[in-house]
């Protein structure tokens, strides 16, 4: 379940600047603005929101409001390449930077939970190399859909994301 979520993400941060040029034509500017925003939501997601929403509610909800987050993001650039609009662009980054945020610790909380604690640093391990692994191999395939169609590349992002939704509501807390 992990992996679709990190594949999902993935498209979105190795392909993000590339497609605000093709699609936008924006310049170094406007994306650099947009990484700032992003930082900033960031910043806010796990310093502000994240503490805030572990006192009311569990990780597993927080990580469902996560993943939901960036399937509308991720759905959100999609329609973005047909609806040119900033404000789309804009809210999809918020919706997918918050969404990761709050759903990356609630998974490796949950994670974590669901093997004895003498093993937590081998799956941790074995979770940051599947991370790397992900970090070689999700841009090359993206950036062979992305040169066919941004367009698919982002819908395939989106039913990732749902998947991984999906995945993340079925799953039983002591199994990840």
């Amino acid at each position: 379940m992990g992996t679709f979520f990190y594949v999902g993400i993935g498209i979105y941060q190795f392909n993000f600047s590339i497609f605000l040029k093709d699609i936008f034509k924006w310049g170094p500017a406007l994306v650099g603005s947009i990484f700032t925003l992003i930082g900033a939501c960031d910043i806010v997601s796990r310093a502000v929101l994240l503490p805030l929403f572990l006192k009311k509610f569990s990780e597993r909800n927080i990580g469902i409001v996560g993943l939901f987050g960036l399937g509308i993001g991720l759905s959100l650039i999609l329609l973005s390449i047909y609806i040119n609009s900033t404000y789309l662009i804009i809210s999809a980054v918020i919706c997918i930077t918050l969404g990761e945020g709050l759903f990356d610790p609630s998974y490796n909380g949950r994670l974590s939970q669901s093997v004895d604690e003498s093993e937590q640093g081998k799956l941790q391990g074995v979770n940051q190399s599947l991370q790397a692994a992900y970090r070689v191999l999700v841009p090359l395939g993206a950036a062979a859909i992305y040169f066919y169609s941004p367009g698919i590349l982002y819908g395939i992002a989106t039913f990732i994301a749902i998947g991984a939704l999906i995945m993340f509501t079925k799953i039983k807390p002591q199994y990840v």
